[in-house]
């Protein structure tokens, strides 16, 4: 008996491509400033800092200055100023400056420098920042908010396998078209629909964008309860009192199993049968996949079932409110029920193969 795979649905989608990163959740939420913008120049530039050695104490920066089109997060004047870092420090000004100019001349033609695009701010205003010794005009840095679950360090670069988003620039349609603002494309990275971790090049419209923003918005509670209202109303509507399920636990996306697959039986809301839907051993004896479930061997195993009382709700629940343990839930586009719950320590919560039975 074949373990149905898991249907995986979740915020954030981005139709014909997969879902923005998980990290986007986050970037959306810390970073201060989100806003499309229009690109009018980039400037050397510098820092000095003092705490370092002569001979890395001046760190090139260049300075992008942007007009504002539309802020969707966060308020702004009409152009904004970022720094961004170049390269290491450098043993003087005049240095440090040639380094800036010399990294602008070698970067203007790759994928990032486009008229219009998509960009994630910090405000150096804010406490926390590094605050230079000279006033340099620059109030805001790019935003990275994802911490060590990116993969190695946001650059200004291609970026194809990034998982996260930091700069998403305008793709730079047929200009002879009168293209609505909200149809215009931006060049994003994905999670495919497979859910893998293969990230990918996507496009994905102003629409699809700012939706996505506002799922997870300032605080997203409300878009998130009336997502997760939507299905448990789904369910209620479609589902049946009789059904069977294959549910299993898991490390990271199915890599390393923690709790056996197994097809549960379900009549008017109870588990009357359970199967091993994969082989499985247990104290040194083996069952096939296939294999019926003792009666006194099911208690051993906690057996759930998708009523909306039981703990997958509740923990699909808890994601509404932020609750730390559950970072991300997916659910049955046709059914409701949550298919993927994932745990902050990296467990996954599988069901699939939902089958109504005839009573």
């Amino acid at each position: 008996m074949p373990t149905a795979s898991p249907t995986v649905v979740r915020t954030g989608e981005i139709k014909g491509y997969g879902y923005a990163p998980r990290n986007v959740e986050n970037q959306t939420l810390n970073s201060n400033l989100i806003a499309r913008v229009r690109h009018l120049s980039v400037e050397p530039s510098f820092r000095i800092d003092s705490g370092a050695d002569p001979e890395y104490r001046y760190d090139p920066y260049v300075h992008f200055s942007f007009s504002i089109i539309e802020p969707l997060k966060g308020t702004a004047g009409d152009v904004v100023v970022v720094e961004y870092v170049v390269s290491l420090g450098m043993p003087t000004e005049a240095q440090a400056i040639e380094k800036a100019k010399k990294w602008i001349a070698s970067e203007r033609d790759v994928w990032w420098y486009k008229r219009e695009a998509i960009i994630f701010l910090d405000d150096l205003r804010f406490a926390g920042s590094k605050v230079s010794e000279i006033s340099t005009g620059a109030h805001y840095s790019f935003a990275n908010h994802c911490g060590s679950s990116c993969y190695g360090e946001w650059r200004i670069r291609s970026n194809n396998s990034y998982n996260n988003w930091v700069w998403l620039p305008y793709i730079g349609q047929d200009a002879t078209l009168e293209i609505p603002d909200s149809e215009r494309m931006f060049r994003v990275v994905v999670d495919p629909d497979d859910d893998s971790y293969e990230h990918r090049v996507g496009f994905a419209s102003l629409a699809d964008i700012k939706a996505i923003l506002e799922a997870y918005g300032a605080d997203g509670t409300l878009a998130r309860a009336t997502y997760i209202d939507q299905r448990r109303l789904l369910w209620e509507a479609r589902s049946s009192e009789s059904y069977s399920f294959v549910y299993s636990v898991a490390y990271e996306d199915g890599r390393i199993a923690l709790y056996p697959a197994i097809k549960i039986v379900v009549r008017n809301g109870e588990v009357v049968e359970a199967f091993f839907a994969e082989d499985v051993e247990r104290e040194g004896k083996v069952w096939p996949a296939g294999s019926r479930i003792e009666p006194e061997m099911m208690n051993d195993y906690d057996l759930p079932t998708l009523e909306l009382d039981t703990f997958f709700w509740h923990l699909a629940q808890g994601w509404v409110y932020r609750n730390r343990v559950v970072p991300d839930v997916s659910f049955d586009n046709e059914f409701g029920y949550p298919t993927a719950i994932r745990l902050r320590n990296g467990d996954v919560i599988y069901v699939s193969g939902y089958t109504p039975l005839d009573d």
